[in-house]
């Protein structure tokens, strides 16, 4: 629902009001305020005009983002992820969900899987699985297999890497992922971000190229938080 008020020294005059979609369908009306919903996604133009002889005229611009994303299996999860904005939650089906490069989440969505039995992420290329850099970003309920972690000199994190602004992961499986390189730790999941959450997963037959944090690596931060 779109609602638009005119304040000020106009708030008592005429005005009309011109909506145009992002697929450019036009929508007019008048009124203080102004009441309308859309229901694609997408970026909307505005223009006001306001008074008489003459009229003032202001334009600007609002989106439209999607709350829910459902994704099916054979639906393309790297598509939702992109179209996702802040405060998107993505709802996996139960089944298996490939992926043909590193899932990157660098905005504060939610990906929710229905419990790591009956959900899972598959790389299906020698790339990490998911990398996550955004505060808000949270991956749940879902396995995540597969992921190869690869560098010349530094790798970590192949299932899961958590960098930056952080993220969290709660009720995962990382399970049948590798990290390699020179120096290749944490093939399971790799945190190097003080906002970094791993909780009540299970990480197991993971695998780094020098044998010390198969399972998990975690950086020089204070803040990470690992629960069982």
């Amino acid at each position: 629902t779109f609602t638009a008020n005119l304040f000020g020294e106009y708030a008592g005059a005429d005005c009309s009001w011109t909506i145009t979609s992002p697929d450019d369908v036009v929508v007019t009306g008048e009124g203080n305020p102004f009441v309308t919903s859309f229901d694609t996604v997408g970026t909307y133009s505005v223009k006001l005009e306001a008074g008489t002889a003459p009229a003032v005229t202001k334009s600007n611009y609002f989106r439209v983002v999607p709350a829910e994303i459902a994704v099916a299996v054979g639906d393309s999860l790297a598509d939702a992820v992109a179209a996702a904005e802040n405060g998107t939650v993505i709802k996996l089906a139960d089944g298996e969900h490939p992926l043909s490069a590193e899932l990157v989440l660098d905005k504060n969505v939610s990906l929710l899987g229905g419990g790591w039995d009956r959900c899972t992420i598959r790389q299906t290329v020698n790339k990490r699985a998911i990398r996550m850099h955004a505060r808000g970003a949270c991956i749940q309920g879902v396995t995540v297999t597969g992921g190869h972690a690869r560098e010349y000199r530094y790798a970590y994190g192949g299932g899961l890497q958590i960098t930056g602004d952080g993220g969290t992961a709660r009720w995962c499986r990382f399970t049948d992922n590798k990290s390699d390189a020179y120096y290749g730790d944490g093939g399971g999941v790799g945190i190097g971000s003080p906002y970094g959450i791993v909780s009540h997963s299970i990480i197991d037959n993971c695998a780094d190229s020098r044998s010390i944090g198969g399972g998990a690596c975690f950086g020089k931060v204070s803040k990470t938080e690992t629960t069982a």
